[in-house]
């Protein structure tokens, strides 16, 4: 919840110094990286007699509207809080997003991929790009996908229309 949320983060800052030894000074940036998953298109739910959620550019289906919709506007409060804070217990912290998902930023399919199926496309994908940091900025920058301006225009934008549900990312940020 919005209540939890930056205490939730602190403590797996906490679990990750403990475990390994480290100092809030070791932490230069925490970086987030979230799918949106239509979390700002609540008027674009539509309700189908179908298993699951299913994704598409205008809309999003799905047989229990009501609960997509709460569930969507606990994240959106949830993401509205987080690219706003800045730092959380000292540590400087953004928040980055794929929109609709991660698989559709990188291999533009929207669609309902298994964990398994989701696994192999990213090992995919970081074999491509490894050792080939330039590539990556460069494909993760490209007009298709970079949403233009400053970290606050990039998350104003996604919050419009349905903008959380077409190709998107603001990740090129955390190379500039």
């Amino acid at each position: 919840s919005t209540d939890n949320i930056l205490s939730k983060i602190n403590n797996l800052i906490e679990s990750v110094k403990q475990k390994y030894g480290y100092k809030r000074d070791d932490f230069l940036k925490i970086i987030h990286v979230v799918d949106m998953d239509g979390a700002f298109c609540n008027n674009a739910i539509v309700k189908k007699d179908i298993e699951g959620v299913r994704y598409y550019l205008d809309r999003i289906e799905t047989k229990y509207p009501d609960y997509l919709i709460k569930k969507h506007t606990q994240k959106a409060e949830i993401l509205s809080k987080l690219y706003s804070s800045g730092r959380i217990n000292g540590v400087s912290y953004r928040i980055y997003f794929n929109s609709c998902n991660l698989e559709h930023v990188l291999y533009q399919e929207l669609k309902n991929f298994t964990d398994e199926e989701k696994q192999i496309l990213s090992d995919d994908f970081a074999e491509r790009y490894e050792g080939k940091v330039d590539e990556f900025i460069e494909f993760i920058s490209d007009p298709i996908l970079a949403v233009p301006g400053t970290y606050q225009k990039t998350w104003d934008y996604i919050e419009k229309d349905r903008n959380s549900l077409n190709r998107h990312s603001n990740m090129h940020l955390i190379f500039e």
